[in-house]
C-alpha cells in the first residue's frame, strides 16, 4: 500500500477515536474511497450540529468533500465536488463517476452521465439545476466567465414513505 494511503486510513482511524459520535460511518465511507480511488486522500474532518464534513483532495477536482448529516431522517451522505470553470475537464467528470458510484451506491456511468446532463442543464437554466435518475439526486451550479466555475453535489435520493 503506498505511503500516503496508509497515512491517509492512521488519520482516519484517528479521527475515529478522537470524536466516536456520528463519526464512524462517514469515516468507515471516506476510508472506503481513499482505498478504491487513486490519488485520493484526506485534508481534514470537521464537524458541526448538522454534519460531518471530511475534506477530500484529488488532482481532478478544486475541492471535494464527504458530507454525512448527522440529524435528518435520512441521514444518506452526498458528495460535494468543485471545478473553478464553467466547463470541466472529462477528468472532473471520470473522478466523480468513481467516487460518487462508491458514495449512492450506484454503477460509475450512471453517475458521470447524471454529473454531466446535471451540469449541462445548469448552464442553461440560469446556473442551477436538480436532476434525479438512478436513485441518485444530482444538484448542480454553474456561472461563466472570468470566474466561473460548477458546483455538483450527489446523494442518495430517499426512499418513497412506506404506504
Amino acid at each position: 500500500m503506498a505511503a500516503w494511503r496508509m497515512q491517509s486510513l492512521i488519520v482516519i482511524g484517528a479521527l475515529a477515536i478522537a470524536s466516536p459520535c456520528h463519526a464512524d460511518p462517514c469515516d468507515a465511507l471516506a476510508a472506503t474511497l481513499v482505498e478504491k480511488v487513486s490519488k485520493l486522500t484526506i485534508i481534514d474532518r470537521s464537524t458541526n450540529d448538522q454534519a460531518v464534513v471530511i475534506n477530500l483532495k484529488h488532482p481532478d477536482a478544486e475541492k471535494l468533500a464527504l458530507v454525512c448529516p448527522t440529524v435528518s431522517e435520512t441521514p444518506s451522505p452526498r458528495l460535494s465536488a468543485q471545478w473553478n470553470a464553467a466547463w470541466p475537464p472529462s477528468r472532473f467528470y471520470d473522478l466523480l463517476a468513481s467516487v460518487g458510484a462508491i458514495v449512492v451506491s450506484s454503477s460509475e456511468p450512471a453517475v458521470r452521465s447524471g454529473s454531466i446532463i446535471c451540469a449541462q442543464r445548469a448552464m442553461q437554466e440560469n446556473g442551477h439545476n436538480v436532476f434525479d435518475v438512478n436513485d441518485a439526486r444530482f444538484v448542480c451550479a454553474s456561472s461563466e466567465g472570468a470566474n466561473g466555475s460548477t458546483h455538483i453535489i450527489i446523494s442518495r435520493l430517499a426512499p418513497p414513505p412506506p404506504q
